[in-house]
């Protein structure tokens, strides 16, 4: 089975060493701090420590900036914000706190426990996040960044949970010029513009895979490489800022580290894992390596899909009210309209007394009435509207002919999806199986997997267009049309990026294996260790603690002392030094 994903980036290679001494090198550029990264995290630190006095310079990998921003939702998770406060709502600290504990690490939570029964380190960046996420938002807002549209409609992915005291209202979004509320494309153009109109500056096609360290080990620069090979130097009087993106596009870190396999990713191409690279040379510890951000992905569109496009994302609203997700039984295994991190963990099932991941692939059926009105692009949608390619769908009059569709597919795809094959009853179990979903669909009750019974749901199902008029049941439902055509589509696990790495501080440093801050070196957003544990907290969970921990990065960098590079004497850089 060939795992998808590269590591051709520049096609450099590791250089044998993540660091160099100072002495060895002449840089070519100072500043008082180095952003790598130029996303959201990386945006939120370069202009938040250009705001304290620091001179900056943002370095970006690929040959855009905003990174896996561009191809998101752009909503970002800020509890207690500002916007949620002046519509009279409350979110207590505590019950906060709470709420984020309970999902993070579900296994250890305890109500009545010391820190909800989390570790120290989780628990002292979960509350920093609380207590810091407002104020970030809030000074992005102040600094030209963004303009604020409160989504107070927008319900947390677990609004149903009793843990949940404040479910609608931390959701904020960007507006773009017009006061429309847009996408990651309106977000990065935003930070993008405040960050020039700042003075920051930014330099496209350098990836960063080699730090500069002085004598007493203090971080004080980065070697960055261009795409013919060359490199530069250069010098950070005080910190260098991480914020490079995960892992997701390292098929040798994801085989090691996550827990489960995964197909492939809509992170952009750049998120390489190269932080883990280096701080694992420095001897930094590492942590919640195992989860990723999960989402569904069609299978064809994980393998070939360009990452750097933002059309091609992972599988966030699935179309459909006739349209079951089946495993290689013909089985349903999950609630389709689940939220997506939730729904891809149906994936890596594993069957004991099989010895085999049965959910490793599962198979996206609809007829053609949901084809007709739920074709479409947005969030993922594999119903290919007209005009778009199709080649990733097969289709047939019955469901025994499908199957053979599907077989064919499978048998095309071998390279990648090696020897698994539907089981020689898909057929027959298929047809029970849409016939057990239309009695569900036709009390609007879904008594196997609850589908409609949870707030997000509903909201993601609004992407898809309105609902039937003839359905008064449950919007999420419909029975299949007796007769075909029958289409299907094979649907991969695969991550948004991961959000491993690195520990880090309440103030964004990387911390040595004692606890202790390695002197100049930072990160923020999913390069280092989120908190999260294995939990998605909402929508924008992602991108509102990047914007938090880049905001306390910053401007702890922007205060911190100079460091000394000590005497520079040699002339040429190399990756293998």
């Amino acid at each position: 089975m060939k795992e998808n994903g590269s590591e051709d980036l520049h096609e450099t290679s590791r250089p044998i060493r993540s660091f160099v001494r100072s002495s060895q090198v002449v840089f070519d550029t100072t500043a008082d701090v180095v952003v790598v990264g130029a996303g959201s995290a990386g945006h939120s630190a370069a202009l938040h420590a250009r705001a304290d006095g620091a001179d900056v310079i943002m370095l970006e990998a690929a040959n855009f900036v905003g990174g896996t921003t561009n191809k998101s939702a752009a909503w970002y998770w800020m509890p207690n914000n500002k916007h949620l406060r002046s519509e009279g709502l409350v979110d207590n600290k505590e019950d906060a706190i709470r709420y984020m504990a309970r999902l993070s690490r579900p296994q250890m939570y305890r109500e009545d426990a010391e820190r909800f029964g989390l570790p120290k380190w989780e628990y002292e960046l979960i509350e920093a996040f609380y207590d810091n996420a407002s104020d970030a938002a809030e000074s992005l807002e102040q600094l030209g960044a963004i303009t604020a549209y409160h989504a107070k409609e927008i319900p947390d992915y677990y609004a149903n949970l009793p843990e949940n005291k404040t479910p609608y209202g931390r959701v904020l979004q960007p507006r773009d010029d017009d006061g429309n509320v847009g996408f990651g494309e309106v977000l990065v153009a935003g930070l993008n513009r405040a960050a020039e109109k700042a003075g920051v500056e930014t330099k496209l096609n350098r990836r960063v895979r080699q730090l500069v360290i002085n004598e007493r080990d203090e971080v004080v620069g980065v070697i960055a490489v261009l795409p013919d090979g060359s490199t530069e130097a250069y010098r950070s009087r005080k910190a260098v800022i991480f914020s490079t993106g995960g892992f997701a596009h390292n098929p040798e870190l994801r085989r090691n580290f996550l827990f489960g396999p995964v197909f492939g990713s809509c992170a952009v191409e750049a998120s390489q894992g190269d932080l883990i690279e280096i701080a694992s040379d420095l001897g930094a510890p590492l942590r919640n390596m195992n989860y990723p951000w999960g989402a569904p992905m069609p299978l064809e569109r994980a393998l070939w899909g360009d990452k750097d496009d933002p059309n091609v994302m992972c599988m966030f609203a699935p179309p459909g009210d006739s349209m079951v997700f089946v495993n290689k039984y013909g089985k349903r295994v999950v609630n389709e309209k689940l939220q997506y991190h939730e729904a891809m963990q149906a994936f890596q099932t594993w069957d004991g007394y099989k010895a085999e991941y049965s959910n490793l692939f599962l198979f996206m059926i609809w007829d053609q009435a949901s084809d007709d009105r739920y074709r479409g692009t947005a969030l993922g949608n594999p119903i290919s509207p007209p005009g778009e390619s199709r080649s990733h769908i097969v289709s047939s009059p019955t469901i025994a002919g499908l199957k053979e569709a599907i077989a064919e597919k499978l048998l095309e795809l071998r390279e990648h999806v090696g020897d698994f094959q539907l089981d020689s009853e898909f057929s027959s179990t298929l047809e029970n199986t849409i016939e057990r979903f239309n009695g569900h669909a036709r009390t609007g009750i879904d008594e196997d997997f609850h589908r409609g019974d949870g707030p997000i749901e509903h909201y993601f199902n609004s992407f898809n267009g309105p609902t039937r008029p003839e359905n008064d049941k449950n919007p999420l439902m419909f029975p299949f049309d007796s007769d075909g055509p029958f289409y299907a589509t094979i649907i991969a696990p695969a991550t948004l990026d991961t959000k491993g790495g690195p520990m880090t501080n309440v103030h964004g440093q990387i911390l040595d294996q004692a606890g202790e801050p390695i002197p100049g070196l930072y990160g923020a957003g999913n390069c280092v260790a989120s908190p999260s544990g294995k939990a998605y907290w909402a929508g924008g969970g992602t991108i509102g603690p990047a914007f938090t921990f880049g905001y306390l990065a910053g401007k702890h960098a922007a205060a911190a002392p100079e460091l000394s590079a000590g005497v520079t004497s040699q002339t040429e850089i190399t990756t293998s030094s």
